[in-house]
C-alpha cells in the first residue's frame, strides 16, 4: 500500500508552475466517467417518459446540456488540479469578448430553438410561414428548424428568426384555413352574377371544404467528507441537504401557485401562468447559486472568468428579453386581452393566448399569428375592441360630376341601414369627402358589434350600393384619359 500512494503522489512536474499526480489524473477520468454514466442514465430515465415527437425535441435539448455539463466540469476539474483558470480567462478577455460577439448570432438560435421546443410554438408537420416563406416542418434542432417548401426545397431557418420576426403557424389552430383570390371585373358587369359565377367555381373544386374539428453511525455516515480536491470536499450531509432545498423550493412554488390561482378569475388565471413561469426560473437559477455557493464551489470567481463570454450571451439574449419585458408590461398593463381584436404592422387577428414571450391571434383565414412581444414596443398596436365592441367603419365610393348629391347622400343610408349587422344606433351618416379627379367623394360610416368580420360586412354593403346606384343611374365613374396622337408632316425632298 505504501508503494501505492507513494506512486500515486509522486508528483510530475509539467511546468515550473504546475505539477500533476496519478492519483489527480485517476480522479478526473473518474469524475468523466462519472458524468458520462449520470448523463447517459439521465437520458434513458426521460426517454421512457416521453412520446416519439417529444424525443426528437428533447434529443436536442440534452446536446445542449451534455455540451454545457462537460465545460463546467472541465473548468472545474481543471482548477482542482492546479491550473489557474481564473488567470487564464482574465488574461483572454479580449479574446472572449469577440468570441461572445462572434457567438451572438449562435447563442441566440440556441435560446430560440429551446424556446420553441419549450413553448411548443412549432410541432414537426406544421405549416409555418416566415418572411414570406412558406414550407413543411420535417425537423427541430437547437440552432435550425428545417422545413419543405411547395417547390420540395428544404427551407433551413436559423432559430432566432422566430424572434425577430412575426411567424404564422397556419397549422396550429387545426388543418382547415381561409384562402382568397382576388378578381377584379368590368364596371357595368352585373356583380350578383359575378358573386355566384365566384362561388361556383369555388365549389367546384374537390379540396375546398363545404363547411369550415442506528444514530452515531448514520451521524457519522452523513458526516463523512468526499475529497473531490485539495480544496473541496462534499459530505453526504450536505448533499442531501441541497435535495431537500429544491423539494422545499418546488413545493413551496407550486403552494405559493394554488393560492393565487385560487383568487384569480379564468382571464386572469392564464397571464399569471407567464408571470409565474418568470418566476418560476429565476427562483430556481437563485436557489442553485446560492446552493453552490454553500458546498464549497467559488461561484463567484466562474463569474469572474467568464464575464467576457457573457457579454456576449447578454447581446444574443437581448431580444429574448425584450420579449420577457413586453409580456410583462402587456399582462401588467392590460393593453391586450384574450378575446381583443388587435392590428400590429398590418395585421390583424383575434387574440388566443398571452404568454411573457409571444401574443398568439387567429386571423380572418384561421390561421394562428405569433408575435413576438417585442413587437408591442417597437410597432404602434390597434386594439379595435379595448373601447368596447362597437366599432365605427367607412366605405368610401364616388359618383360622377353631375349627380344629386342628396339622392347619392340618401341612397348611401338605406344601403348601410339595410344591412342586419349595422346598429341603429349611433346611426349611419354620410359626409362628402372630396371633389376627386373623376368624381364627387363620399364616404358612408357605420357602427357594428363584430369587427372581426368587418370586410363581410363592407362587401355586402357595397354589393347593395352597386345595385342601388344601377337602379337609379348613378354612374361610379373610373379614371379616364385622352390621348392625342400628332404626326409631322413628312418632309419635302
Amino acid at each position: 500500500m505504501e508503494k501505492i500512494s507513494s506512486f500515486l503522489n509522486r508528483s510530475i512536474s509539467i511546468s515550473e508552475s504546475f505539477s500533476l499526480t496519478p492519483k489527480a489524473l485517476l480522479l478526473l477520468i473518474a469524475i468523466f466517467l462519472l458524468t458520462y454514466l449520470s448523463l447517459k442514465v439521465f437520458k434513458k430515465i426521460i426517454y421512457r417518459t416521453l412520446a416519439t415527437d417529444a424525443k426528437v425535441k428533447f434529443k436536442s435539448i440534452f446536446t445542449f446540456i451534455n455540451y454545457f455539463i462537460y465545460v463546467v466540469v472541465i473548468l472545474i476539474a481543471l482548477d482542482n488540479i492546479g491550473v489557474n483558470v481564473t488567470a487564464i480567462f482574465a488574461a483572454s478577455a479580449a479574446l472572449l469578448v469577440g468570441v461572445g460577439l462572434a457567438l451572438q448570432t449562435f447563442i441566440q438560435d440556441i435560446i430560440s430553438g429551446i424556446f420553441i421546443i419549450a413553448d411548443q410554438a412549432v410541432h414537426v408537420g406544421d405549416i409555418i410561414e416566415v418572411d414570406g416563406q412558406v414550407g413543411k416542418v420535417e425537423n427541430i434542432t437547437l440552432r435550425t428548424t428545417r422545413a419543405v417548401t411547395r417547390e420540395n426545397k428544404v427551407l433551413i431557418i436559423p432559430n432566432h428568426k422566430f424572434l425577430t420576426s412575426i411567424l404564422f403557424n397556419w397549422t396550429e389552430n387545426g388543418v382547415v384555413t381561409k384562402e382568397f383570390i382576388s378578381v377584379g371585373v368590368a364596371y357595368g358587369s352585373n356583380v350578383m352574377e359575378v358573386k355566384q359565377l365566384l362561388l361556383d367555381c369555388a365549389a367546384s373544386h374537390s379540396a375546398v371544404l363545404k363547411q369550415p374539428v442506528p444514530m452515531e453511525k448514520i451521524s457519522s455516515f452523513l458526516n463523512r467528507s468526499i475529497s473531490i480536491s485539495e480544496s473541496f470536499s462534499l459530505t453526504p450531509k450536505a448533499l442531501l441537504l441541497l435535495i431537500a432545498i429544491f423539494l422545499l423550493t418546488y413545493l413551496s412554488l407550486k403552494v405559493f401557485k394554488k393560492i393565487i390561482y385560487r383568487t384569480l378569475a379564468t382571464d386572469a388565471k392564464v397571464k399569471f401562468k407567464s408571470i409565474f413561469t418568470f418566476i418560476n426560473y429565476f427562483i430556481y437559477v437563485v436557489v442553485i447559486l446560492i446552493a453552490l455557493d454553500n458546498i464549497g464551489v467559488n461561484v463567484t470567481a466562474i463569474f469572474a472568468a467568464s464575464a467576457a463570454l457573457l457579454v456576449g450571451v447578454g447581446l444574443a439574449l437581448q431580444t429574448f428579453i425584450q420579449d420577457i419585458i413586453s409580456g410583462i408590461f402587456i399582462i401588467a398593463d392590460q393593453a391586450v386581452h384574450v378575446g381583443d381584436i388587435i392590428e400590429v404592422d398590418g395585421q390583424v387577428g383575434k387574440v388566443e393566448n398571452i404568454t411573457l414571450r409571444t401574443t398568439r391571434a387567429v386571423t380572418r383565414e384561421n390561421k394562428v399569428l405569433i408575435i413576438p412581444n417585442h413587437k408591442f414596443l417597437t410597432s404602434i398596436l390597434f386594439n379595435w375592441t379595448e373601447n368596447g365592441v362597437v366599432t365605427k367603419e367607412f366605405i368610401s365610393v364616388g359618383v360622377a360630376y353631375g349627380s344629386n348629391v342628396m339622392e347619392v347622400k340618401q341612397l348611401l343610408l338605406d344601403c348601410a341601414a339595410s344591412h342586419s349587422a349595422v346598429l341603429k344606433q349611433p346611426a349611419p351618416f354620410v359626409l362628402f369627402d372630396d371633389y376627386g379627379d373623376s368624381a364627387l367623394m363620399f364616404k358612408i360610416y357605420f357602427s357594428i358589434k363584430e369587427s372581426f368580420v368587418s370586410n363581410m360586412v363592407k362587401s355586402d354593403i357595397r354589393y347593395t350600393i352597386f345595385e342601388s346606384f344601377n337602379e337609379n343611374n348613378i354612374n361610379i365613374p373610373f379614371p379616364q384619359r385622352t390621348i392625342s396622337y400628332l404626326n409631322p408632316q413628312n418632309p419635302k425632298a
